[in-house]
This record gives C-alpha cells, structure tokens and sequence, in this order.
C-alpha cells in the first residue's frame, strides 16, 4: 500500500514525504540490495571516512524506499548498526538519534543531496 510521511493523522495530499509507489518497491528494494553488495566490498578496509560515507548512504537510501508501513526508521537504524559493526567494528547505537532534531535535520539535508549531517552522526559515534 502507499504510505506517506507526515503528521498524526494528516492525509497524504499533507504528507512531508511521499515515499515511491508501492509497486516499485520490490524492484527498489533489489536494487538497494545490489547496489549495497557492490559498495560493501569497495568500502570494506578502506578509511573510516569512506566507510562512514558508505554508512551514511546506505541508511538514506533505504528510508527513500520507505518499504514498510511502519518502523522503517528503526530497521534503518539496526541494518546501518550491523553494517557498521561489521565495517567499523564499532555499534552506532542508539546514540544516532539521541538527538532526535538533529538526526531529523540530518535526513533533511540528506533528502536535498547533503548526507554530510547525516555522516557526521556517525562519526560522532566513533
């Protein structure tokens, strides 16, 4: 089903966030999968920076899909923990949004093109 991003109970001509429509996202959701298999391997032993990159775009590019109807957030978060664990030897926690603004800030940035917010949680965390 489609889902939209915005208030309690807004409707989805309110929405914030349009996710794609919910037929493409079985494709998407392969291509995401595809594509973090190919960076996987190019980030793993590189610098911290570039792996954090990697980590950083990873995590938005999944809440672009927005596959789910809920909690898509919080699968973002334990997916990009276990990817850091297994590329940084290092957990992001639940410190990633302990600030919940500037995490929001962070995905704003991210959705315009910027991920630097959103990489600097990470490496916050380091």
């Amino acid at each position: 089903m489609q889902v939209w991003l915005g208030d309690a109970n807004s409707a989805r001509d309110n929405a914030r966030y349009l996710p794609p429509p919910a037929e493409t996202v079985p494709m998407l959701v392969d291509e995401w999968l595809d594509w973090w298999h190919r960076r996987h391997h190019m980030v793993r032993g590189q610098s911290k920076g570039v792996i954090v990159a990697g980590l950083a775009e990873f995590h938005h590019r999944f809440l672009i899909i927005h596959p789910f109807t809920d909690a898509n957030g919080r699968v973002a978060r334990v997916i990009t923990d276990q990817a850091a664990r297994e590329l940084l030897n290092q957990s992001i926690g639940r410190e990633f949004i302990q600030d919940v603004a500037a995490y929001y800030r962070a995905l704003e940035a991210a959705d315009e093109g910027d991920l630097t917010l959103l990489e600097n949680r990470i490496k916050a965390l380091q």
